[in-house]
């Protein structure tokens, strides 16, 4: 049975009349799908939103009033108009900052059809953290952590071929992978004219032997055709912004393993963003949920100050790997509760 509406949108100067019937299907944003009908010829139009004239007024008012109070028109001409409630914005409980969420619009009295718009909200978080919000996380955790211990300092080569055997291990692993390496083969020389099999065999406690053999092999072969020899230590004349862009030319060196030559071999202000920094910052609500690690280099990179950067990276890490672990995080004794948009979330959903 056909419901009499008046059409909002369209080609025509004048609102028309126009009948709209329910049929199955699901369109975008809608829970039920509309077509006109065959006792009045279809009229292409568009509305402000971009969709067909076709669409429901409802949908209509959604979809062109982001951010705004939405108004859920009555299927019935009769009944007036109902004002629908304003999308809220706290957070669901156990949900972080930047997910989304379901709200319906309903509209229609009696027993007349409604028609419930789903709209997705987004969840408003904090992506641009003072210095005060980053040092007071570093106060925090060094505090619950203890004394800041930085890692021996290697020279260059040495720290970049460490940072490749410690992709997707442990440290302890990696570590070990990294003595045997050198005990077996004691210069970079001897690495590189080393078939990839043998530097594998010596390396194959730290997992992905393999793949890591022909990038270490790949990474000191590119060295010395541009260095004339395994040498990178006039890195350390270069500036920040050039001895990284030297880094990231090498095969298979990315900002993450740019950044920990730079801060570790170094001493240059970098902030590396490893899978434990980038979770505690996601939930931290300094990043979006879908921020890439790139990304999040280069936004954290110049928001971290130089002063801490290399003492927040461990920290963060330690916290990652201890308090704010990706299954079951511990939140409920977590130093960072009150400032932590992902904790602020699962208090609320405990009460």
């Amino acid at each position: 049975m056909g419901v009499q509406r008046r059409r909002l949108c369209g080609s025509g100067s004048a609102a028309q009349s126009t009948r709209l019937t329910s049929t199955r299907g699901t369109p975008r944003g809608c829970g039920r799908s509309w077509r006109r009908s065959s006792s009045m010829p279809a009229k292409p139009g568009r509305c402000r939103a971009g969709r067909s004239g076709r669409q429901p007024a409802a949908a209509a008012a959604a979809t062109s009033a982001l951010g705004q109070r939405h108004r859920a028109s009555n299927l019935a001409g009769a009944a007036g108009s109902r004002r629908a409630s304003p999308p809220s914005t706290t957070p669901p409980p156990g949900r972080p900052h930047g997910g989304y969420r379901a709200i319906h619009f309903g509209c229609g009295i009696g027993g007349r059809p409604k028609l419930f718009l789903a709209c997705r909200v987004r969840e408003r978080i904090l992506t641009s953290p003072g210095v005060q919000d980053i040092s007071a996380v570093q106060r925090r955790l060094r505090a619950s952590q203890g004394t800041f211990v930085p890692k021996a300092r290697l020279p260059v080569i040495d720290e970049l071929v460490a940072t490749v055997l410690s992709q997707h291990t442990s440290d302890i692993n990696s570590e070990r992978a990294f003595a045997q390496l050198k005990a077996q083969l004691p210069n970079w020389q001897q690495v590189a004219a080393a078939p990839v099999e043998q530097v594998a065999s010596a390396i194959r406690c730290g997992g992905m032997a393999d793949v890591k053999a022909r990038r270490i092999k790949q990474i000191l072969s590119a060295i010395e055709h541009q260095e004339g020899s395994l040498d990178l230590s006039r890195l350390h004349d270069l500036d920040d912004a050039a001895a990284e862009a030297y880094l990231l030319s090498l095969p298979g060196v990315g900002r993450k393993t740019a950044a920990c030559v730079l801060a570790f071999s170094m001493g240059r202000p970098a902030f590396p963003v490893d899978t434990h920094v980038h979770r505690v910052a996601i939930r931290l609500g300094w990043l979006k949920a879908n921020t890439t690690a790139d990304r999040a280099h280069q936004l954290l990179a110049r928001r971290v100050p130089p002063g801490i950067a290399y003492d927040l990276h461990l920290a963060m890490i330690a916290h990652g790997r201890t308090v704010c672990r990706a299954q079951q995080p511990h939140c409920g004794t977590c130093v960072l509760r009150d400032l932590c948009a992902y904790g602020s979330a699962a208090r609320a959903g405990d009460r």
